[in-house]
């Protein structure tokens, strides 16, 4: 029971830090201009957001299957004990959203 209140603990950090006021702020009206002004593109927005949260999701418990026994929490503490780890993944992470967001931006496209 204490492992599921700590995770919901983190998920509600997780939630207060991604749902910010300030990234409210700009998102908001931002979607709202677009769904004022083309509704169709404003609805390929969300749902292609949609699609790419799905993936990463869904590559997190593919990760998850494939490798149980690796501790991606202990590799991420450990990288960030020194700057060239910390750089690495970084470097990784941001590859990763690239990735990602190109092929949405292809899907859009085609």
């Amino acid at each position: 029971m204490l492992k599921l209140e700590q995770w919901l603990r983190s998920v509600v950090q997780l939630a207060r830090t991604v749902f910010d006021i300030r990234v409210l702020a700009l998102l908001l009206p931002t979607m709202l201009y677009i769904g004022y002004s083309d509704a169709a593109v404003a609805q390929t927005l969300v749902f292609s957001m949609a699609i790419m949260i799905a993936i990463a999701a869904i590559s997190h418990w593919v990760l998850k299957i494939y490798f149980p026994y690796i501790d991606r929490m202990q590799y991420a503490q450990r990288a960030m004990e020194t700057p060239l780890g910390a750089s690495i993944v970084f470097l990784s992470l941001s590859l990763v959203l690239c990735v990602l967001l190109y092929t949405t931006m292809v899907w859009i496209r085609s």
